[in-house]
């Protein structure tokens, strides 16, 4: 293999007043294997600086304040991490290149500038970190690739390489997207649906009568280029607090997105929907399921939905609002078929062969592929529904439904009665988080409230172990101040370490963020644990107050956190977390 290098000059642009670009180039040349004739493979990445509008106290908003040292770094499934640095004047403001490596998938760049040499176990020495998307590089192919770097365990906002070459601020174009889903296609990019506007003044953000408008508008964000784009075509029906699922298993590939129920405007109010439509990212289209598919026509919002049989395009939905009352239900919905199971969630009031149990929206439901693993016998994926609540109370009840091997009907799921009698530790609450992390089989269920309206905030953080089916007394976190309607997402780029951020606390809405990490405790030369604990002061606050925002990972590692209200019921515009 033998390098080529390319030149390119700096640009720079501003945007918002305080946003820094500065692009480079940098080429790789791959080779072709012993059968294949030798082909130069290149790569050109595009190095895009965007200043940081949150960081920590102390800390620079500028990528590359003191800046000496550029280090590109390479990895892939079956190859060896590469690099390559240089001096940081020979980089974006002059020549740089990439590693020689081997071609192949999923091959992804990071970027990262620094004081010293780079050197990861020197405090404070990298300054600025950004990734790539994985990317698929063949023999003789020719592809250019941009990277976004900004400063280390900061709130960005999105951007874009300009036609000039400069970065420049990146707008979606909707921003109003309370009660809004956001979902990553196979292609890596993030399919934002639907979303609501939030009346001035509302005492909630997802109760019906709270709801100024809901809106069909569909759009994607790109992560490879930063910029956000309209689907082909609106939803068929607006819509917010409905579920999205995306198709496909490891025996039949799809990249559909099944869109499910939420509030949809109805004679001047909102109502719950039972309308089904199904997103092609082949044609960028939505296209609507007949209504009579979904079980006796009954609408229903701030349902929980996830992907129970794969390969056979079925879902599992749990809870919402219904419309008509459907007095607690879960549902198997297959793909183009239509519900082809049911039963009553628990405990039930009338029983589940008539698919009625206790209502329950508000809730969480995870899925935990080793459900089970200790208790004895053989673990079984399932479906873990926690708290939640109804117009009657918060609830505190615990219920797994088990997913025995699909045979067409609604005998492929089992409630486990065990589960049922598990309830959250100390207190019910409602509009919590729960977040699995899959090493540990562990789930982390996070805040909430106690009653409701909004009611006595929960700054406690529980565990549930998916393998004994159960809470562990005193083993518990508890955060900075109580807090419900967070987002919590695990991160990809550090170990088991989960972001909190914003939230609704006793004042309102928060612009505070946590993080759970794990720290090494060693008792002895050869015996370390590794031990969580909860950070209130190692990640900086959002630019604007959130509550009932969502959060999503792209392929770069990176958070976007998307709509919420703020301050006055206001909607801030989607912003970006990069991680430390």
């Amino acid at each position: 293999m033998r390098a080529v290098q390319s030149v390119s000059g700096k640009a720079v642009a501003r945007f918002m007043a305080a946003v820094v670009a500065v692009v480079g180039t940098a080429v790789l040349a791959g080779c072709g294997s012993d059968t294949q004739p030798q082909t130069q493979s290149v790569l050109q990445v595009h190095v895009g600086l965007v200043q940081a509008v949150k960081v920590l106290t102390g800390e620079s908003l500028d990528p590359a304040v003191g800046a000496q040292t550029i280090k590109n770094t390479v990895s892939g499934p079956g190859m060896e991490d590469v690099s390559t640095s240089y001096n940081y004047k020979d980089g974006p403001g002059g020549s740089g290149e990439l590693p020689v490596f081997p071609e192949g998938y999923e091959r992804q760049v990071t970027v990262e500038i620094c004081r010293g040499i780079c050197e990861p176990a020197a405090i404070d020495d990298i300054i600025s970190r950004g990734r790539s998307v994985p990317i698929r590089l063949q023999w003789g192919d020719t592809k250019s690739q941009t990277v976004f770097v900004a400063p280390r365990n900061s709130f960005v906002l999105p951007a874009r390489l300009g036609d000039n070459g400069a970065v420049v601020k990146s707008n979606a174009s909707f921003k109003e997207r309370v009660g809004a889903t956001v979902t990553r296609l196979d292609d890596g990019t993030m399919l934002i649906i639907g979303g609501a506007t939030i009346k001035g003044g509302a005492a909630s953000w997802y109760r019906p009568e709270d709801i100024s408008s809901v809106t069909a508008n569909a759009e994607i964000y790109d992560p490879r280029t930063g910029v956000f784009s309209a689907t082909a075509g609106p939803l068929k029906r607006g819509r917010a607090y409905h579920a999205a699922v995306l198709l496909g298993g490891p025996n039949k590939a799809d990249g559909r997105v099944v869109v499910m129920g939420g509030y949809e405007s109805k004679g001047g109010g909102f109502v719950p929907t039972a309308s089904v439509e199904i997103f092609d990212p082949d044609t960028g289209k939505f296209v609507e399921e007949p209504v009579d598919r979904w079980l006796s026509g009954a609408g229903r919002a701030l349902l929980t939905a996830g992907l129970a049989y794969p390969d056979e395009d079925v879902i599992f939905l749990a809870g919402g609002i219904s419309d008509p009352s459907d007095r607690g239900a879960w549902l198997l919905y297959k793909a183009g078929t239509g519900t082809v199971g049911a039963g009553g969630l628990a405990p039930a009031e009338v029983g589940p062969e008539n698919g009625r149990g206790k209502p329950r929206w508000n809730h969480t439901m995870t899925f935990l592929p080793n459900y089970g693993k200790s208790a004895g016998g053989t673990p079984i994926p399932a479906f873990v529904l926690m708290g939640g609540e109804n117009d009657s109370e918060v609830l505190s009840e615990v219920e797994a439904y088990q997913l025995d091997p699909w045979n067409g009907g609604s005998s492929s799921v089992r409630r486990d009665v065990e589960a049922v009698t598990t309830a959250l530790p100390v207190t019910a609450r409602t509009l919590h988080a729960a977040v699995y992390v899959p090493g540990q089989d562990i789930v982390w269920v996070i805040g909430g409230f106690e009653d409701r309206q909004l009611s006595r905030p929960i700054n406690r953080v529980e565990v549930f172990r998916a393998g004994s089916l159960s809470f562990t007394a005193g083993e518990y976190l508890e955060m900075a101040e109580g807090r419900g309607g967070m987002s919590a997402t695990l991160s990809e780029t550090l170990n088991n370490s989960i972001l909190i951020a914003g939230g609704r606390g006793t004042g309102g809405p928060l612009v505070r963020t946590e993080m759970i990490l794990e720290k090494k405790v060693c008792s002895g030369a050869d015996v370390c644990i590794r031990q969580p604990f909860l950070a209130s002061d190692r990640t900086p606050e959002m630019e604007s107050p959130r509550v009932g925002h969502t959060a999503s990972l792209d392929p770069t590692g990176r958070l976007l956190i998307l709509g919420g209200v703020s301050d006055f019921n206001t909607i801030p515009a989607p912003i970006f977390y990069n991680p430390d």
